[in-house]
């Protein structure tokens, strides 16, 4: 059968001008549908091939067809069919996709879900009421744990259509969707649930529990919050979890409660000792309160921390340290430029930029010159675009004569035009030796052949010209 419809197919698109007649081509077709059982697989496979033919007869006597098949293929491309461009075709894919709202037919239903909720972004027409009817048809007390099982599975547009059906469902069913979609990996599906709990319930409120430790800070920011004007029973345990929480966002807030209720900050977190007890999570929310609390007495717990091996441990600590004793951190500055973990480095960088921490020229050079040594160009000029305009433009000049190769002087003289050219007119404002400096470094490296027609470095050259 295969075999025939490649035949028919390569007759109907012969290229020398022979083609078959359009009504003797239609003929073929159709007689080809007509032997074809869509329980066999080749049968299957050639009227999905051809509910997609360019002659909408074709695609209608196919489209009804695969209607007598269960197979998930089959229900996929009827569901294609649904927003075909003849309304003659349309209309029968509307018959034979509502002959699958059947419950031996649950699992092609589920299997298309994707192109089922694909469907509402169509706007050839509206498709509403069909999805609102297989919505319906997966609600039904039969279909759940099937549903469910596919719940956990889905990402995207299906999850949360399966999840704002599911949560329609009774009372008593929807423990498990709570317990799932806290638990889901789609972040999208968490965000639904957590605005799904407005309404207030002891289903709700146990959900917002389960969102207390999501993994993405947001999520607990807001279920805490919710919780939080509950009033519950435990109030002063749930803030005690949010102070030690490892974001930010969230520590925020849980600071906002504390002072709201008198809650003794100092007190809390001198009872948590040196931290050494702590889990790794709660570990880093400690070591920030050490630094909102700005108590001197507590710097060597922080330089303790600042050895750790973990990188987000020291990124916490040298935050800490920056906040409690600014004029003191620059030296754990110095180190965190010069870490193995480029957040770190990152992070050290952004506090110089910012004007958090002040670091001697002596220091800057022990910086460059230990990241030379090392060899790592791009560190360099990571480091480079932390400083203020005029120390970046001084750091690359400094930083060109110590390198030899072609390809990393052009590097760093690219890097050197690019500033410029985000700064065009700070030149001017620049010492009259520094602007010097910088006409002749630009009129040596040859840079313009280097570069040709770049945008940006033709007109930070201009400048020079």
């Amino acid at each position: 059968m295969l075999k025939k419809l490649r035949e028919v197919l390569r007759r109907a698109s012969t290229p020398d001008g022979a083609n078959l007649p359009h009504l003797e081509r239609r003929r073929l077709l159709q007689e080809l549908l007509a032997e074809g059982d869509p329980a066999a697989d080749d049968a299957l496979r050639i009227l999905v091939t051809l509910s997609r033919d360019q002659d909408g007869f074709v695609r209608e006597e196919a489209t009804w067809r695969l209607a007598k098949s269960p197979a998930p293929v089959a229900l996929q491309a009827i569901v294609l069919r649904l927003n075909d461009w003849v309304y003659e075709v349309r209309q029968t894919a509307r018959g034979a996709a509502a002959t699958y709202l059947e419950t031996e037919r649950l699992p092609a239903v589920l299997a298309a879900l994707e192109a089922i909720v694909g469907l509402s972004g169509k706007s050839r027409t509206d498709h509403s009421t069909f999805v609102d009817q297989v919505g319906a048809f997966l609600d039904r007390p039969e279909h759940r744990s099937l549903v469910l099982a596919r719940f956990r599975k889905s990402r995207g547009p299906v999850a949360s259509f399966l999840l704002s059906r599911m949560l329609r469902w009774p009372a008593a069913a929807q423990a498990e969707v709570v317990r799932l979609s806290a638990r889901h990996a789609d972040f999208l599906v968490r965000s639904r649930l957590l605005s799904a709990c407005e309404a207030s319930g002891s289903l709700a409120e146990a959900a917002l529990r389960a969102l207390l430790t999501d993994r993405h800070p947001r999520n607990r920011q807001k279920a805490f919050l919710a919780l939080w004007q509950r009033a519950p029973s435990d109030r002063q345990a749930l803030l005690e979890q949010a102070l030690l929480d490892p974001s930010g966002a969230v520590r925020g807030v849980a600071l906002w409660a504390a002072k709201q209720i008198g809650f003794d900050l100092a007190a809390f977190v001198s009872a948590q000792g040196n931290g050494e007890a702590l889990a790794p999570r709660t570990y880093l929310g400690w070591l920030q309160l050490l630094g909102v609390l700005k108590n001197r007495g507590s710097l060597p717990l922080v330089e303790k921390a600042f050895a750790d091996v973990r990188p987000q441990v020291r990124q916490a600590a040298l935050l800490a340290w920056v906040a409690i004793s600014r004029e003191t951190a620059d030296v754990p500055t110095v180190q965190a430029m010069l870490d193995s973990s480029p957040k770190v480095a990152k992070l050290a960088g952004q506090l110089l930029r910012k004007g958090k921490v002040l670091l001697s020229g002596e220091q800057l050079q022990q910086i460059g010159e230990a990241l030379e040594r090392h060899g790592d160009l791009s560190r360099q000029l990571a480091f480079a675009q932390r400083l203020a305009y005029w120390e970046h433009l001084a750091w690359l000049l400094e930083l060109l004569p110590r390198y030899r190769s072609k390809p990393e002087q052009q590097t760093i003289l690219r890097e050197l035009a690019n500033s410029l050219a985000r700064q065009r007119y700070a030149l001017a404002s620049q010492p009259p030796a520094m602007q010097e400096r910088l006409r002749q470094a630009m009129r040596q490296s040859g840079l313009r052949e280097a570069w040709g027609n770049h945008d940006r470095l033709l007109v930070s050259l201009e400048e020079f010209d």
